[in-house]
This record gives structure tokens, C-alpha cells and sequence, in this order.
């Protein structure tokens, strides 16, 4: 159903913006290239764990590296237009993850559609599983869905800049759609340097969390899917199930998820030792705010909804821990988020709206533009107190922003809260013996890419639920750019055919 949306939208906007289709082709094949090579990881570890060899992910493998080299040495005009890098992209967050999906669905014998969301949970760095028996899987497969939330979170374009230097020209505008900021020269050099410091994070954090007490795989696993804010791990119970053996894994697991969530332009400072430069930050003074904030108020949540005394350490620690997963957009959860009081839920929800800092591997509207929104607040306020006589004009970090840029964290915010909020309600009218606030806080947690579940997300979901958590991922990870490029051309063709 989405691969034919997804063709119908192409053919129609084709049609309106005269697409070079070569250049569209040429493109995804260097991108499904690169996810063969990532799928022979299986088949690898297959092998080296002793088990027995994944055919479905090896035939896959090969075919997608051949045909995607193919593909992308196709003669065609070079570079991409802003409409067809846009497009592109979206190809890639719905096309890959369903080619990845037949192989899983082969391996484990699960229904193409529960491997399709897993696969889309996973590439958009969602972490909502609709698998079981996590425990009995093979490490291949584990590591594989820790894979796909490491590359998605990144981005594929990344990581196809740096294996395949002819995507460049490519994905130079596919990179400038996801990640519009560079921290070098030139985008290249900036994808490089993003590749380096995600490598560099993702090992620091596997060597803290197994001196701390977790299994080397584990900890290679949980720190791949904690940098990526992804949170899936290898566990029906998610992490609860490492912290309940050793709690003091929770601690470098807080701070992978908060440099996680933290702006690659301030993880490059931090790493060249320009400390000063990230503490002037006002974003970055605001998201630690935010996450004591909520690392504050969701214990105190709990315990007042609980009346009791008891276990003040266990809830305080969980809650925390809680917090900050959710406001980071990770997932990762101690105890059962289903069982938390509704006032609970609620923080929670509203922290996974927010999310982490722009430029990071995050979903929600972003720390910079709920801080814009603040600014904008403030300034309205005065100006209606002062009857417009004082000034009002809304600066960040010495500058002065126009109205287009407030204007446009408006316009995010207010279509993420209607996309969030229209799901909640859909989802509701699926299952109604959910109540209104488990809803909102499922559609919260796909649309804001963070994984926390309430219990509705499982195999036994109704195909309606899972399609609607299907869209929000796909739609967040995106931050409905493709949505806006389409109302754009339906109301706006006799304009755009004038400037044309």
C-alpha cells in the first residue's frame, strides 16, 4: 500500500515538475548499494557465532549491491533538484525499509507487514517492536535491528557520502534536506567529520557501559541504538531487564543518551575543547534545563499519584532515567510505562514533544524551536502590554530572527501537535479500551521517533494502529517536509506555474 502511494505521489509530481527520473534512479541505487553492504552483516555474523547462515539476507545482499551499482552508474544529468532531492528522500525512508523487511520477514516467519514496521521503527530510529522472544533471537538479527537505527539515525546520505565519494553530487542537496548544516567546508568533509565523532561516541559508550556491567554484545548493541536515540534492544522487557542485574549500567547510559541528543555542531566544539563556546549556547543551557526539568518532575509525578512512601530510591532512579529517555527520544525504559499514572504519562508525553537539540539524532519539534516559540511568546506578551510601543524583535544567539524563521517553528510545531493529536485519535477509535492519554503518548512516541510504549504497539495490534504509527514515523523522521512539498503544489499550481 505504501510502495503504490508512494509511486502514484512520484508519477503526479513527475508530471507537475518535469522529475528527471534518471537522476531519482541513479540515486536510490548508490542508497540500496548501501544497505546490500550493511545486510551482509548478517549472513557474517551468522557465520563467526556459529549459527546458521541467514539466505534470505545473504541473496538479498548480493542482489541490492550488484543492481544498486548498476543503477548507480546510469548516465544522467548531473545532481539533483531541490524537488527531486526531497523526493528521494522520501523514497529512501519508505523503499529501504521495505526491501529490508522481506528478508526479515523470511528469517524470523513473521507477517511482511510486522517486518515492514519493524523495519521502518528501526531506520527512523523509533524503536517500537511489534517482534517477541527477543531473547531467542540470533545475534545477527539483534545486531541488525541495533544496525538499522545507527545507520537510520545518521542518515543513509552520510554514510553513502563517505563509502561512495561519486554520491556526492548526489547527495550533497539529500544531505542539505536531513541535516541543512555543515561543520566543515564543504558538505563532504562535514559528513566525514559526523561519520568520525559517531564512531568515536559509539565506542566510548560500548567501553563505559561494559566496564560497568553489561556482556560486551549488549554493550556494543545498547550504545549503537543509545547514540542513535533508537533504544531497541535485545529484550522483551527492553532495558529494565539489564538494569534489574546491574543498575549501574543506567548511569553511562544517561550519558550516551544525552550526548545522543545533544547538536553535532557542540559535539564537534566539546571534542576540539572549545567548552566555553557550548556553555554560551542558549539552546544548549535550555535542553539542560528541560532535562532536569522533567528529570525533576516525573519522580515527583509518581509519587504524589502513588501516595506511598515505599521504594522512594527505585521510583526516583526509574524516573529519571525515564525522563531523560523520553525527552531524548531514545526509548530505552525501566519498569512498565503502561503501569505509570496518568499524570506521569502526560510528562512524559509532553517532554517526547519537545525532544532533543536540532542537529542531533532526535525526533519532536527540537529544543531550538520550542525555545523560539518561548522568545516569540515573551514578545507577543510585551508588545500587547506596552500597546507595540517597546521593542520586540526576537534574537538568538546575538542575532536577529525574521518572521519566515519564526514563522517556520511556528508552522512545524503547530503541524506535528495536529499529526501527533489526529493519531491519538485514530489509534483511540481502533482500540477503545485504551484510554485517550496511552493514545496520545503512542502517537507522541512515533511521530516524535522515541519508541516508549504503553502496551498498544504489538503483533496483535490492528493493521489500522500499526499503519498510522507507520505514517507518524515516516512523517517525523522527515519533519513532514514531503507533506508540505505536496499541500504546496496542490494550493499553490497557479503560482508555481507562473514562476516556472
Amino acid at each position: 500500500m505504501f510502495f503504490t502511494i508512494t509511486v502514484i505521489i512520484y508519477e503526479w509530481l513527475a508530471h507537475m515538475v518535469e522529475l528527471r527520473g534518471l537522476n531519482v534512479l541513479k540515486t536510490m541505487g548508490a542508497l540500496t548499494s548501501l544497505l546490500g553492504v550493511l545486510m551482509i552483516s548478517v549472513p557474517l555474523i551468522d557465520l563467526g557465532t556459529g549459527q546458521q547462515v541467514s539466505t534470505g539476507f545473504l541473496a538479498f545482499s548480493v542482489v541490492l549491491m550488484v543492481g544498486g551499482f548498476l543503477l548507480s552508474r546510469l548516465k544522467s544529468q548531473e545532481g539533483l533538484s531541490f524537488t527531486e532531492a526531497v523526493l528521494s528522500s522520501t523514497l529512501a525512508w519508505t523503499l529501504l525499509p521495505a526491501i529490508s523487511a522481506i528478508p526479515l520477514s523470511m528469517e524470523l516467519s513473521i507477517p511482511f507487514y510486522d517486518a515492514f514496521f519493524e523495519s521502518v521503527s528501526g531506520f527512523t530510529g523509533t524503536g517500537l517492536t511489534v517482534l517477541t522472544g527477543l531473547e531467542s533471537l540470533k545475534p545477527s538479527i539483534l545486531f541488525w535491528r541495533a544496525l538499522m537505527q545507527w545507520v537510520g539515525e545518521l542518515g543513509f546520505v552520510v554514510f553513502a557520502m563517505v563509502l561512495f565519494p561519486f554520491f556526492y553530487k548526489y547527495g550533497l542537496l539529500m544531505y542539505g534536506v536531513e541535516r541543512p548544516v555543515r561543520i566543515e567546508a564543504s558538505m563532504y568533509r562535514t559528513a566525514k567529520r559526523l561519520f568520525n565523532i559517531y564512531i568515536v561516541l559509539t565506542l566510548a559508550g560500548a567501553l563505559m557501559l561494559y566496564y560497568s556491567g553489561m556482556n560486551i554484545f549488549d554493550a556494543i548493541t545498547h550504545s549503537m541504538t543509545g547514540i542513535a536515540t533508537g533504544g531497541m534492544s535485545n529484550y522483551d522487557a527492553n532495558y529494565d531487564v539489564i538494569y534489574r542485574a546491574v543498575p549501574l549500567t543506567s548511569i553511562p547510559l544517561i550519558i550516551i543518551m544525552v550526548l545522543g541528543a545533544t547538536n553535532f555542531l557542540l559535539l564537534d566544539k566539546l571534542l576540539r575543547g572549545d567548552v566555553g563556546e557550548v556553555a554560551r549556547n542558549e539552546e544548549f543551557k535550555l535542553y539542560l534545563i528541560l532535562l532536569l526539568f522533567f528529570s525533576t518532575i516525573t519522580p515527583i509525578s509518581i509519587l504524589v499519584s502513588n501516595n506511598s512512601s515505599s521504594n522512594i530510591p527505585e521510583i526516583i532512579a526509574s524516573g529519571v532515567f525515564n525522563s531523560i529517555s523520553a525527552m531524548t527520544t531514545t526509548g530505552f525504559n525501566i519498569g512498565v510505562i503502561g503501569q505509570l499514572p496518568y499524570a506521569t504519562k502526560l510528562t512524559l508525553t509532553f517532554s517526547m514533544l519537545i525532544g532533543g537539540m536540532t542537529f542531533a539524532t532526535v525526533g519532536g519539534i527540537k529544543v531550538l524551536r520550542f525555545l523560539i516559540i518561548l522568545k516569540k511568546l515573551k514578545a507577543s506578551s510585551i508588545n500587547v502590554v506596552t500597546g507595540g510601543r517597546a521593542e520586540t524583535k526576537i534574537r538568538l544567539g546575538g542575532n536577529i530572527l525574521d518572521d519566515s524563521e519564526t514563522a517556520s517553528a511556528l508552522l512545524l510545531a503547530l503541524i506535528h501537535f495536529t499529526a501527533v493529536f489526529t493519531g491519538a485519535m485514530l489509534i483511540k477509535l481502533m482500540l477503545p479500551g485504551f484510554d485517550y492519554a496511552d493514545a496520545l503518548f503512542e502517537a507522541t512516541s512515533a511521530a516524535s521517533c522515541v519508541g516508549l510504549s504503553t502496551g498498544i504497539t504489538s503483533a496483535m495490534a490492528p493493521p489500522g494502529v500499526k499503519a498510522v504509527l507507520i505514517i507518524l514515523m515516516i512523517l517525523g523522521r522527515l519533519e513532514y517536509l514531503p507533506l508540505l512539498m505536496l499541500i504546496g503544489w496542490v494550493l499553490g499550481r497557479k503560482t508555481i506555474k507562473l514562476l516556472r
